[in-house]
């Protein structure tokens, strides 16, 4: 199931910059739906830890809980 899911939306690798969207209790009204991260690890049970440039986001994500960007918008050395 996991090889299905990769080969539908795409292998994700480290580096990547990817976009994540917020659910609508973390946010406020003015704040945007999407954020911009990049993936920093993978696990063996294909889940991705993901970071902005203010830091790492809590907890572990899958494949489908983000979209990968074509370009890569940023880096991971500041």
């Amino acid at each position: 199931m996991v090889k299905q899911h990769i080969h539908k939306l795409g292998e994700a690798k480290i580096g990547d910059t990817v976009q994540v969207t917020v659910p609508d209790v973390d946010r406020g009204p003015a704040d945007p739906v999407n954020i911009l991260a990049f993936i920093t690890k993978i696990n063996n049970h294909q889940l991705y830890q993901l970071a902005t440039q203010h830091g790492i986001i809590r907890g572990w994500h899958a494949r489908n809980s983000f979209q990968i960007c074509k370009q890569r918008l940023l880096n991971l050395n500041p």
